[in-house]
């Protein structure tokens, strides 16, 4: 790989901007992560597998559908800014009034508050989803690919070093010492809106340039065409949206590594902030080791090592389903935590993977037709946690765990077969 190219003017601003809007994020997820903290919420107000693990569905599904809508307007507006504070204000509005309606009805209204988390989940995402594809095209027209591979490290281990505390203060309000619930979830989302609303004005710091290349918007029968040229065309992005897509069925199983601790394992609620500080523990150590790989070896790097870690999480829940009636409480804690671990680490390689190898693999006119095109597509996999719930209530936990190793074991024979974006000219014209 080439060196780093020098710094540029603005580029330290920008730099500083996008790692405090990613970090702020960050944080702000740590205290209502959707593999730990929201489906152990759901759990409190449902017994329902299939809707606990719809919480995860909607948050895909809602991030990811409205993305190739939103790509035929963004690539006509040179300015991408606006189109990202506008949607991404409205949504994280909904996190305040979620933690309102949870302090108020969660106890005796308990349906109510499970169907406007579920309203509040799918329209922050939504959101969250517009807000992306000009997020993405900004990010990359102001900073050159070795250097977002160099953010996105720095801000993930940043990230993660603070989410160690963030657990700890989670295990702490969810446990027998905390306020109780139903104050103790309302207090994790006010705490997550203050730093989501941090990490916007943090965006706004960014100074951007007009874009130089822009593409009309056009109707919508001739864009369609053009989207099915692209994947005609492209056969090295084709490639890569189905690596993605097996390794995202991860996502089958992921809702219910929580649920099957406390229902099955033995542990009390406190445990959610231990898996917490564990989930965060891997994004530390893979924020580095995936920011290197980027910025040294490039992305199909990253993502190689994505798909081996999807394989892996679900094999090492199935060794815990086989050894734990020979374990001890303590036991099981030490050998299923690490699970949470692998889930964080995943959860880093979306950027530092998959985005950044369609970022780079894109013609810079084209990036947000590309980035609204992928993620629509993955949201093929949206019905995943959803499938998941209703594969456990019609079998068991070991063949839920079974199932998403095998899916993701053939995202990991793929993910070999990748080439290099940088090695390549972009194909598509």
């Amino acid at each position: 790989m080439s060196p780093t190219p020098d710094w540029q003017p603005d580029e330290r601003r920008n730099f500083a901007a996008f790692f405090g809007d990613f970090f702020f994020f960050g944080v702000a997820m740590s205290f209502v992560s959707q593999t730990t903290v929201l489906p152990s919420l759901a759990r409190q107000l449902t017994d329902s597998a299939p809707l606990i693990g719809l919480v995860s569905t909607l948050q895909t599904g809602g991030w990811m559908l409205p993305q190739l809508i939103a790509s035929n307007y963004v690539g006509s507006y040179p300015l991408k800014k606006p189109l990202i504070v506008i949607p991404a204000l409205i949504g994280r509005a909904t996190c305040p009034l979620l933690a309102l309606a949870i302090w108020s009805w969660a106890e005796t209204l308990p349906d109510l508050v499970l169907a406007l988390l579920l309203i509040a989940i799918t329209f922050f995402f939504i959101c969250d989803g517009l807000a992306s594809v000009p997020w993405f095209d900004l990010f990359s027209k102001s900073l050159p690919p070795a250097r977002r591979g160099r953010l996105i490290g720095v801000a993930q281990m940043s990230t993660g070093l603070v989410g160690v505390g963030a657990g700890a203060a989670v295990s702490f309000i969810l446990g027998p010492q905390g306020p109780g619930f139903p104050a103790n979830y309302a207090l994790l989302f006010a705490i997550a809106s203050l730093f989501f609303f941090v990490s916007l004005v943090a965006l706004l710091q960014v100074r951007e340039h007009p874009s130089e290349e822009t593409t009309s918007r056009q109707p919508w029968s001739n864009y369609l065409a053009r989207l099915v040229s692209v994947m005609y065309r492209d056969r090295t992005f084709c490639l890569v949206i189905v690596v993605r897509l097996l390794v995202a069925w991860a996502n089958m199983a992921s809702p219910f590594y929580v649920v099957y601790a406390l229902d099955v394992l033995g542990f009390d609620q406190g445990v959610v902030g231990v898996f917490v500080s564990a989930q965060v523990i891997g994004g530390i150590l893979s924020g580095m080791i995936m920011g290197y790989l980027n910025e040294r070896r490039g992305t199909r790097a990253v993502i190689r090592l994505a798909a081996a870690l999807a394989v892996s999480a679900p094999l090492l829940a199935l060794a815990m389903a086989a050894l734990r009636l020979t374990l001890p409480l303590s036991g099981r804690l030490l050998l299923y935590a690490p699970v949470f671990s692998l889930l964080g680490a995943l959860g880093n390689a979306g950027m530092a993977g998959f985005m950044s190898y369609i970022l780079e693999a894109a013609p810079p006119g084209e990036r947000p037709t590309y980035v609204g095109l992928a993620n629509t597509l993955s949201a093929v996999v949206l019905l995943a946690p959803f499938l998941g719930g209703w594969i456990l209530a019609a079998t068991s936990y070991p063949v839920l765990f079974s199932a998403t190793a095998l899916i993701c074991l053939i995202g990991l024979i793929g993910a070999w077969r990748l080439e290099e974006p940088r090695h390549r000219a972009a194909q598509v014209s």
